[in-house]
């Protein structure tokens, strides 16, 4: 149990800060000016949500007791969550 809220806080982290926060706006710019005409990675990098997905995946192979399949699913409903929570906020 311990194992699982450990990834959750990490998962949900990275999400948020991948997609929001000014540490990697930087990079959120770079593929906006990498790729102007493809709307799919644009999209892929500000949402929480997507990006959520794959970085549940992506941190899950640090935890042998969770299985990757459904970790980008849970990790993606977990930022969804935390996203309204912070918008309303």
């Amino acid at each position: 149990m311990k194992e699982l809220v450990i990834w959750a806080f990490m998962s949900v982290g990275l999400s948020n800060i991948l997609t929001r926060e000014f540490v990697f706006e930087w990079w959120r710019k770079w593929v906006e000016k990498t790729f102007p005409y493809n709307n799919t990675f644009n999209y892929l990098v500000n949402c929480i949500v997507c990006t959520g997905f794959w970085c549940g995946i992506a941190t899950s192979f640090f935890f042998p007791t969770i299985s990757w399949w459904w970790a980008g699913f849970v990790c993606s409903i977990l930022c969804k969550i935390v996203a309204t929570y912070t918008e309303a906020v």
